[in-house]
């Protein structure tokens, strides 16, 4: 999971440049929900020697860092309404370490940022389902 949000916030990145460069006026930003109670939470099974740990701990993983479905769509919907919103911004809950409260600015790490980065994950993406046409808006 951890990998995909890497590389979801790397792409918006590589694609905000592009719009950018593009003369776009369209925005490219990215949002992560946090721990939300929703169906996927709900029935995740854990596995392994320590899964009847991982089971009966659920309860209280949920009451200190799970917030409710609606809570989760706070970072998408500062995305899509907030006027100060940039291209490349993200967004994801101020509390318990990005799983759940108000949706805030994050401030990504150095190597989120980096062009090779950025350039390596577009070519792969670009490789994987077809060039990606990026145009004015």
């Amino acid at each position: 999971y951890q990998q995909s949000k890497l590389a979801n916030v790397v792409f918006t990145l590589a694609l905000s440049k592009r719009l950018s460069a593009a003369g776009s006026k369209v925005k490219a930003v990215c949002c992560a929900p946090g721990a939300s109670s929703t169906s996927l939470l709900q029935n995740t099974q854990s596995t392994g020697e320590l899964s009847w740990v991982m089971q009966m701990s659920k309860p209280l993983y949920a009451a200190l860092y799970v917030q409710s479905a609606e809570d989760g769509t706070m970072p998408l919907l500062t995305c899509m309404y907030d006027p100060s919103v940039q291209s490349g911004d993200f967004f994801e809950p101020a509390n318990a370490e990005g799983l759940k409260g108000p949706a805030v600015k994050t401030e990504l790490e150095p190597h989120c940022k980096t062009a090779e980065n950025e350039e390596v994950l577009w070519e792969a993406s670009c490789a994987a389902v077809g060039e990606f046409v990026v145009a004015a808006a």
